[in-house]
């Protein structure tokens, strides 16, 4: 289990996230504590691609949420009141809620890019069984200009499975 408590992942920071993708495969839970949901939303943007497929992700919004999320040490007892546990309860359902969210928007904005790639790939893939071989420098340049219009859109679906 790894807890990540207040880092917001700064996007400049490039050290510390590749230290968290390090070895993240063997993680059974990551829980992440920050009041920032944005903040949240990066740390397990930067680890959910190296979790492995069972491991648990948990956002927890507060350090007081968090200590009653822990389980109780050897002085203090089991039971917390039922108040208390509706309170965190509750807390999680909207940390859960909030995730869900943003999955969801992620997705919609996933399927119209993926549409849009796979049209260009169709319109690449046409322009392709069209070409004439005569004017073989008209046809090496064009040919250079669809490489790098596939290098594009294989670099674009690669930045949209990198969000999931």
């Amino acid at each position: 289990m790894l807890v990540v408590i207040g880092y917001s992942v700064p996007v400049t920071d490039q050290l510390s996230q590749a230290l968290l993708r390090a070895d993240v495969q063997k993680l059974d839970a990551l829980v992440v504590v920050n009041p920032d949901s944005e903040a949240r939303r990066r740390v397990v943007q930067v680890m959910t691609s190296g979790l492995g497929p069972n491991a648990m992700v948990v956002e927890i919004p507060t350090l007081a949420d968090f200590a009653e999320y822990l389980p109780p040490g050897p002085s203090e007892s089991d039971a917390l009141p039922v108040n208390e546990q509706l309170t965190l309860l509750g807390s999680m359902v909207t940390a859960l809620g909030e995730r869900v969210s943003r999955i969801a928007d992620v997705l919609v904005d996933a399927r119209s890019d993926l549409s849009e790639v796979a049209e260009r790939a169709d319109e690449i893939e046409f322009n392709l069984e069209r070409m004439e071989l005569p004017d073989t420098d008209a046809l090496e340049d064009r040919v250079r200009q669809l490489a790098a219009e596939v290098r594009d859109l294989d670099a674009r679906l690669d930045s949209m499975l990198s969000v999931h």
